[in-house]
């Protein structure tokens, strides 16, 4: 019940940016300038804060095998995702090359972001562990990034160029580098109580807003979801079908299995180990992420296929989040 209450509200306050964007309060020429206010600003005072506030990384494993376990599971699930869509293209609604390749991304990339921030804060009321789970979380996503920006967009695409793999350079990731170095140089010490309030403020702010903005591209990629003059009902519906028994049905099986491991490649006591093995039942728990809406416009995918799978896995991980993250727990 906690876990199904916390998906519930993290679901409300999706919707609530869904309605504003349909209703026009929230225009389309806001959406980037916000999108741009939560990547370079609320979403590094939130990996900064929460990182300094954990004790998870005294551990060296919760620095290195994080982000490895992150690259690899998303690894595995696009490829996974890649060779059912190439064994079963025309079953999924999947007719042209591009379609398979978009579909690999989209049902092989889970939400690693926005939804299992506010379900690590609201099953872990202690802010000792919180901290520490969301510390090794934003650590993992450095992975998973890496793994977007390099297998992700060579399957897209079909190949990697300079300017997709700039991109893991990114401020999230460039945050994380940023925590670690004034943690081990003793934390909250370097900065000025100013400084430190002013960045928890703006780390209070970056989880509802981006779930804002989720809602707001969830309307947009239903909008180039239905336009799409080449689609028929009949492979929308089998493309969404197919996504949902992939991302929410086998793929959480690959973190399973990386969960079931972590003893043995892990180099600590269980209980150091717990905030890792935390963040992989929630990333198992994970509907598509919505990205690939984006990647496919810009690498030359199908924008509608992506938005298929990751508007319909979406929704039915409102039932599904609770029931991986209960039996996984």
């Amino acid at each position: 019940m906690i876990v199904l209450t916390a998906t519930l509200a993290v679901f409300t306050v999706i919707a609530l940016g869904a309605l504003l964007r349909h209703t026009g309060l929230l225009t389309q020429e806001a959406e980037a300038p916000l999108m741009k206010l939560v990547v370079w600003v609320l979403i590094p005072a939130l990996i900064i804060d929460r990182i300094l506030d954990s004790n998870a990384f005294d551990t060296a494993a919760n620095v290195w095998l994080p982000p490895l376990l992150g690259f690899s599971t998303a690894a595995a699930s696009i490829a996974v995702a890649g060779a059912a869509a190439w064994a079963l293209g025309p079953v999924l609604g999947l007719r042209t090359a591009k379609a398979r390749r978009t579909f690999a991304l989209a049902a092989g990339l889970h939400n690693y972001g926005y939804l299992p921030i506010p379900l690590a804060q609201a099953m872990h009321p202690g802010a000792a562990e919180r901290a520490d789970v969301l510390g090794v979380l934003f650590v993992t996503n450095v992975g998973t990034e890496l793994a977007l920006w390099t297998i992700g967009v060579a399957v897209v695409s079909g190949s990697v160029g300079w300017a997709a793999a700039r991109r893991i350079c990114n401020p999230p990731a460039i945050a994380v580098v940023i925590a670690l170095s004034l943690l081990s140089l003793g934390g909250r010490q370097w900065l000025p109580g100013f400084l430190d309030q002013a960045m928890g403020t703006l780390a209070d702010c970056a989880v509802p807003v981006g779930l804002l903005m989720i809602g707001s591209l969830l309307i947009d990629a239903w909008t180039q979801g239905r336009a799409d003059p080449t689609s028929r009902a009949r492979d929308a519906w089998a493309t969404a079908v197919g996504g949902c028994v992939l991302r929410l049905g086998l793929l959480p099986l690959i973190f399973v299995a990386a969960a079931a491991a972590l003893p043995w490649i892990f180099v600590g006591t269980a209980q150091q180990a717990q905030p890792l093995r935390t963040v992989l039942v929630l990333h198992a728990a994970m509907p598509s992420a919505i990205f690939p809406v984006v990647i496919a416009r810009f690498y030359g995918g199908e924008p509608a296929v992506a938005a298929r799978v990751g508007i319909a896995t979406s929704v039915l991980s409102l039932a599904t989040i609770p029931l991986w993250i209960a039996a996984l727990r």
